[in-house]
């Protein structure tokens, strides 16, 4: 119970940290391009702290530690047109300003990997130890379903978009070999820890966000066919479902931790990308409408309140779900 207690609460300070990132992202971009930027908030609820900056910000520590928020001025109705609103400003800066939270987090996620193969290693395409029985210690595996494969990267993700059985071509005793396995089992192996030079691992590092950021977008495509390659209910989860899923790699191996922080942070960033309304992404594909049709500011707000309504019932049913097949279940 106590270990329960202390992972939801790790869980919870390693999504607040990753929102903060996020949050941190936005607020350097506005303060840079000198927008007013009244609200900064660490958590949600009653106000614990707060300390005003030189730069005129409110610095807030709320009770609740669940999510940060920046509130930059001029972005709703009642102050649309304040001096340094968001709507003052070139249509360049607003981009760069909405494109900084997920573009920390993916540079956090980046930095998080690349010290994790700086000191740890990369995991490569050689075969440590297996529980697969055509594949042995010290296959080299090149190719997966035909796609050639260098590291394990490359391996986990045409398994992943793999189906049914799978072949694989492995190089051992210098002999070419093709062997075929079922899915299921395919990963029962630990593949071969490498470390390469700065140069090296920046470019394992880059690959490994090329790799990942295709099966995300693999995951999204696959939800609307009539197979998906995961569940629904564990494709798509909300702040309650990422805790719940943390716990459960952690309570069995607290050094996933750090991983497990770059992940999400990727993820969010990858995520707050899309053109859904509320996330980032829809402001930024609303600075092209409005780039274009000359949209005025009070019309824009108002397509975006309505795309926050939208959000807001989309993460009640997600919560809703979490809650089911998260803790119920």
């Amino acid at each position: 119970m106590i270990q329960t207690i202390i992972l939801v609460i790790l869980s919870i300070l390693s999504l607040l940290a990753i929102s903060f990132i996020h949050e941190l992202g936005h607020y350097v971009f506005a303060k840079t391009f000198r927008f007013n930027v009244p609200e900064f908030g660490i958590g949600v609820g009653k106000t614990l702290l707060r300390k005003k900056d030189k730069y005129g910000t409110v610095w807030k520590l709320n009770l609740f530690p669940v999510v940060s928020y920046v509130k930059i001025a001029g972005m709703e109705k009642k102050d649309i047109h304040v001096e340094n609103g968001y709507f003052k400003k070139p249509i360049y800066q607003r981009f760069l300003t909405i494109f900084g939270g997920p573009f920390f987090n993916l540079i956090l996620a980046f930095i998080i990997f690349f010290m994790l193969f700086s000191f740890k290693g990369y995991q490569s395409n050689i075969i440590e130890s297996s529980m697969v029985p055509n594949l042995k210690q010290g296959d080299i595996i090149l190719q997966v379903n035909n796609h050639k494969t260098s590291d394990y990267s490359d391996i986990s993700k045409y398994l992943f978009m793999s189906n049914g059985s799978v072949e694989i071509v492995v190089k051992r005793n210098g002999k070419i070999i093709k062997e075929r396995v079922n899915k299921t089992n395919a990963t029962l192996f630990y593949p071969l820890n490498k470390k390469g030079n700065f140069f090296a691992t920046i470019k394992e590092d880059w690959k490994f966000f090329i790799n990942y950021t295709e099966l995300f977008f693999y995951t999204i495509a696959s939800l609307f066919s009539s197979h998906p390659v995961v569940p629904t209910s564990q494709a798509v989860a909300g702040p309650i479902g990422i805790v719940a899923i943390m716990i459960k790699f952690l309570k069995e191996n607290l050094s996933t931790l750090i991983p497990l922080v770059g992940l999400i942070s990727f993820a969010l960033g990858i995520t707050n990308l899309l053109p859904v309304p509320a996330l980032d992404g829809f402001w930024l594909v609303l600075l092209f409408i409005e780039k274009i049709f000359k949209i005025k500011p009070h019309r824009v707000i108002v397509i975006q309140e309505t795309g926050y309504v939208t959000l807001l019932i989309l993460s009640a049913i997600i919560a809703i779900k979490d809650i089911y097949f998260f803790i119920i279940k």
